[in-house]
């Protein structure tokens, strides 16, 4: 290869090396935090992705069997009463058992609301 050759794609190869570590120095303050914030972004809205996706998912199948949908919402009043209940059931169950096992001290409460005797100062 002649020496003319080798000079010219010499010069080629440090100008375009000195290209490339401008680009590296550019990507490494604007692209590299950018693409950082870009991935941090994709993976906090995957979940909500994953939602809108399942309830497309039931509303194309809703469309297709709209005689369904009466039925599912009976269901889901079913299923949110029988969750109310085991929700407030132990709650009630637990203020029964504590008026049962600890009555309120008679004592405490007073049945006449009239004047008390006390001491006569003599007026």
């Amino acid at each position: 290869m002649p020496g003319k050759m080798r000079r010219a794609w010499r010069h080629t190869a440090t100008t375009w090396a000195g290209a490339e570590a401008d680009a590296q120095k550019t990507w490494d303050a604007v692209g590299a935090p950018e693409a950082a914030r870009l991935d941090e972004t994709i993976a906090r809205l995957r979940p909500q992705v994953a939602a809108l996706a399942a309830r497309e998912n039931l509303d194309n199948w809703l469309a297709r069997h709209p005689e369904a949908a009466l039925r599912l919402q009976r269901l889901d009043r079913e299923l949110t009463r029988i969750d109310l209940e085991n929700r407030v059931e132990p709650k009630l169950r637990g203020v029964v058992e504590q008026r049962v096992n600890h009555p309120i001290d008679a004592a405490i409460v007073r049945r006449d609301h009239g004047i008390e005797p006390g001491f006569d100062i003599g007026l």
